[in-house]
Protein backbone atom coordinates (compact mmCIF):
# COMPACT_ATOMS: atom_id res chain seq x y z
CA UNK A 1 0.00 0.00 0.00
CA UNK A 2 3.03 2.16 0.23
CA UNK A 3 3.78 2.31 -3.46
CA UNK A 4 3.86 5.24 -5.10
CA UNK A 5 1.92 4.40 -8.50
CA UNK A 6 -0.44 2.40 -6.06
CA UNK A 7 -1.52 6.03 -4.53
CA UNK A 8 -1.00 7.96 -7.80
CA UNK A 9 -4.03 5.43 -9.28
CA UNK A 10 -6.43 5.96 -6.14
CA UNK A 11 -5.78 9.32 -5.80
CA UNK A 12 -9.66 10.64 -5.70
CA UNK A 13 -10.75 7.11 -4.17
CA UNK A 14 -9.02 6.42 -1.26
CA UNK A 15 -11.03 9.10 1.18
CA UNK A 16 -13.52 6.53 0.22
CA UNK A 17 -11.82 3.00 0.98
CA UNK A 18 -11.75 0.91 3.94
CA UNK A 19 -9.11 -0.71 3.77
CA UNK A 20 -8.00 -3.78 5.88
CA UNK A 21 -4.87 -6.82 5.96
CA UNK A 22 -5.22 -10.16 6.39
CA UNK A 23 -2.50 -12.43 5.94
CA UNK A 24 -5.36 -15.39 5.20
CA UNK A 25 -8.07 -15.63 3.36
CA UNK A 26 -10.06 -17.50 6.36
CA UNK A 27 -10.01 -14.29 8.56
CA UNK A 28 -11.80 -12.55 5.88
CA UNK A 29 -14.35 -15.25 5.42
CA UNK A 30 -15.08 -14.87 9.26
CA UNK A 31 -16.37 -11.88 8.21
CA UNK A 32 -19.64 -12.76 6.85
CA UNK A 33 -21.78 -15.87 5.85
CA UNK A 34 -20.09 -17.89 3.07
CA UNK A 35 -23.40 -17.07 0.34
CA UNK A 36 -21.78 -13.26 0.15
CA UNK A 37 -18.56 -14.43 -1.12
CA UNK A 38 -18.74 -14.03 -4.91
CA UNK A 39 -15.34 -15.87 -6.52
CA UNK A 40 -14.61 -15.02 -10.10
CA UNK A 41 -12.67 -17.62 -12.46
CA UNK A 42 -12.77 -17.68 -16.23
CA UNK A 43 -13.39 -21.26 -15.38
CA UNK A 44 -16.65 -20.61 -13.96
CA UNK A 45 -19.99 -21.79 -15.40
CA UNK A 46 -22.39 -18.77 -13.62
CA UNK A 47 -22.27 -15.31 -15.74
CA UNK A 48 -21.56 -12.58 -13.52
CA UNK A 49 -24.58 -10.99 -14.52
CA UNK A 50 -26.86 -13.25 -13.22
CA UNK A 51 -26.06 -12.82 -9.72
CA UNK A 52 -28.00 -10.31 -7.78
CA UNK A 53 -25.41 -8.77 -5.58
CA UNK A 54 -26.37 -7.62 -2.44
CA UNK A 55 -24.81 -4.73 0.17
CA UNK A 56 -21.82 -6.07 2.06
CA UNK A 57 -20.80 -8.81 -0.32
CA UNK A 58 -17.21 -9.86 -0.77
CA UNK A 59 -15.82 -10.15 -5.12
CA UNK A 60 -12.67 -12.37 -4.81
CA UNK A 61 -10.72 -12.37 -7.82
CA UNK A 62 -7.34 -14.14 -8.15
CA UNK A 63 -4.13 -13.15 -9.75
CA UNK A 64 -3.68 -11.95 -12.76
CA UNK A 65 -1.19 -15.14 -14.38
CA UNK A 66 -3.11 -18.18 -12.66
CA UNK A 67 -6.82 -16.94 -11.59
CA UNK A 68 -8.05 -18.34 -8.44
CA UNK A 69 -6.77 -22.11 -7.63
CA UNK A 70 -8.50 -25.17 -8.19
CA UNK A 71 -7.10 -26.03 -4.50
CA UNK A 72 -8.70 -22.81 -3.53
CA UNK A 73 -11.95 -23.02 -5.22
CA UNK A 74 -12.64 -26.85 -3.93
CA UNK A 75 -12.57 -25.61 -0.19
CA UNK A 76 -16.11 -24.72 2.09
CA UNK A 77 -18.22 -25.18 -1.53
CA UNK A 78 -16.90 -21.78 -3.06
CA UNK A 79 -17.54 -23.26 -5.93
CA UNK A 80 -21.34 -22.62 -5.25
CA UNK A 81 -20.27 -19.60 -5.52
CA UNK A 82 -18.20 -18.86 -8.44
CA UNK A 83 -18.63 -16.75 -11.48
CA UNK A 84 -17.21 -15.74 -14.87
CA UNK A 85 -17.73 -12.44 -16.94
CA UNK A 86 -19.22 -13.79 -20.47
CA UNK A 87 -16.46 -12.94 -23.15
CA UNK A 88 -17.52 -12.96 -26.81
CA UNK A 89 -15.87 -15.38 -29.71
CA UNK A 90 -13.99 -17.41 -27.69
CA UNK A 91 -11.35 -15.30 -26.27
CA UNK A 92 -10.32 -16.89 -22.65
CA UNK A 93 -9.93 -14.02 -20.51
CA UNK A 94 -9.44 -10.12 -19.22
CA UNK A 95 -6.69 -8.80 -17.66
CA UNK A 96 -7.22 -8.48 -13.88
CA UNK A 97 -7.64 -4.47 -14.19
CA UNK A 98 -10.60 -4.45 -16.13
CA UNK A 99 -12.43 -7.69 -14.84
CA UNK A 100 -12.58 -5.93 -11.46
CA UNK A 101 -13.79 -2.97 -13.05
CA UNK A 102 -16.52 -4.39 -14.46
CA UNK A 103 -17.71 -6.27 -11.83
CA UNK A 104 -17.25 -3.26 -9.27
CA UNK A 105 -19.09 -1.08 -11.31
CA UNK A 106 -22.02 -3.75 -12.30
CA UNK A 107 -22.36 -4.32 -8.51
CA UNK A 108 -22.76 -0.71 -8.11
CA UNK A 109 -25.25 -0.67 -10.90
CA UNK A 110 -27.12 -3.13 -9.25
CA UNK A 111 -27.22 -1.45 -5.83
CA UNK A 112 -28.07 2.04 -7.60
CA UNK A 113 -24.81 3.56 -6.01
CA UNK A 114 -23.85 5.09 -9.85
CA UNK A 115 -25.34 8.52 -9.60
CA UNK A 116 -24.08 12.11 -11.09
CA UNK A 117 -23.35 14.76 -8.61
CA UNK A 118 -27.05 16.38 -8.72
CA UNK A 119 -28.32 13.03 -7.77
CA UNK A 120 -29.61 11.78 -11.12
CA UNK A 121 -28.94 8.18 -11.94
CA UNK A 122 -27.54 7.68 -15.13
CA UNK A 123 -28.30 4.03 -14.82
CA UNK A 124 -31.42 2.22 -14.48
CA UNK A 125 -31.33 -1.39 -12.38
Amino acid sequence: MDNRMLKRAGLDYWQSCHISKHLEFSSIERLGPKDRFHFLSARATQSFFDLHVRSGDFLVLGPESTGLPDTFLDRNDRRKQCYRIPMPGGVRSINLATAAGIVVYESLRQLGRLTFQNGDSPCRA
